[in-house]
C-alpha cells in the first residue's frame, strides 16, 4: 500500500468513526436530490461515492448541514460552502484538481470542528485564515502543496487536540509554538522541511517533524 493510500485510508477511517458516534437520529444522505428534497432535515451528506461531476449549486440550501464528505471526483469550489454556517466536519480527500478556493473560504463557517483535506493541487491560502475558527478540534492537512503559513497561527485555537500537517514545502515555524494547546494529544508533521523544534504535548509525548 503506498502511503498516499495509507493516509487516505486513515482519513476515511476516521470521518466514518465521526459520523458513527453522531447522534443515531442524525439524517445521513448520500444522495444529493434526495438531501435537496428535504434541506432542512440534513445532518450528513455524504457524496465520495455519488459520481457526480459537480457540487451542486444549491448545496447552500442545506442550512442544518454538519458533516459533508466531497472526496475524489467531485469538482466544485469552496466558496459554494460559506453559508453552510453549522457545518462541524468537512472531508475532501483526493480532491486533486477538482476542488478550487482559499482557506478564507471557510471563515465563516464558526461551528466548524474538523476539516480533513487530502490530496487536493488547487486550494490554497495561508494557515493564518483558520485562525478565527475557534471551534475547531481537528486539522488533517495532507499533500496540499499550494497551502502556506506559518503554524504559530494554529496556537491561537485553544479546542485543538488533533494536527496532522504533511507533505507540504509550504507550511513553516517552530513546533514550540503549539506548546500552549492544552488539548492537543495528536500532533503529526511529516515532510514539512521549513517546521522546525519539538514541543511536548500534555500527554507527555515529545513530538518533532520527520522528514521521510
Amino acid at each position: 500500500m503506498t502511503q498516499m493510500k495509507k493516509y487516505k485510508l486513515i482519513f476515511t477511517v476516521i470521518f466514518a468513526c465521526i459520523l458513527f458516534n453522531y447522534n443515531a437520529s442524525s439524517q445521513v444522505y448520500y444522495n444529493v436530490n434526495m438531501a435537496l428534497a428535504d434541506p432542512e432535515n440534513v445532518d450528513s451528506l455524504i457524496l465520495n461515492s455519488a459520481f457526480l461531476d459537480e457540487l451542486p449549486k444549491n448545496i447552500g440550501k442545506l442550512v442544518n448541514l454538519k458533516y459533508l464528505d466531497i472526496s475524489d471526483r467531485m469538482t466544485g469550489d469552496l466558496s459554494q460552502l460559506c453559508s453552510l454556517v453549522n457545518l462541524k466536519g468537512l472531508s475532501m480527500v483526493d480532491t486533486k484538481y477538482n476542488i478550487t478556493g482559499d482557506l478564507k473560504d471557510l471563515t465563516n463557517l464558526s461551528n466548524l470542528e474538523s476539516i480533513l483535506m487530502n490530496g487536493n493541487d488547487s486550494i490554497t491560502g495561508d494557515l493564518s485564515s483558520l485562525s478565527d475558527l475557534d471551534n475547531l478540534e481537528s486539522i488533517r492537512l495532507s499533500s496540499c502543496p499550494n497551502l502556506t503559513g506559518d503554524i504559530s497561527s494554529l496556537s491561537q485555537l485553544n479546542n485543538l487536540k488533533r494536527i496532522w500537517l504533511i507533505n507540504n514545502d509550504n507550511f513553516t515555524g517552530d513546533l514550540s509554538d503549539l506548546g500552549n494547546l492544552v488539548y492537543l494529544w495528536d500532533l503529526q508533521v511529516t515532510i514539512c522541511p521549513d517546521i522546525v523544534g519539538s514541543v511536548t504535548l500534555p500527554n507527555g509525548i515529545v513530538v518533532s517533524p520527520e522528514y521521510y
